[in-house]
């Protein structure tokens, strides 16, 4: 889960930690009653074995 806003169209856009690397993929997003609304990504290491 991200605490960052994540709009429609924002699917496939990489999530970058403050180094500048690519730590995951922003899939959706999710209202959910203990945090609000959230985007959901998926790590890069698990991108990367579902895309092989």
């Amino acid at each position: 889960m991200l605490k960052a806003p994540v709009y429609r169209g924002n699917s496939g856009s990489p999530v970058i930690n403050q180094s500048g690397k690519v730590i995951g993929v922003i899939y959706a997003t999710r209202q959910s009653d203990e945090h609000g609304k959230v985007g959901l990504a998926i790590p890069i290491d698990a991108f990367h074995q579902y895309k092989e």
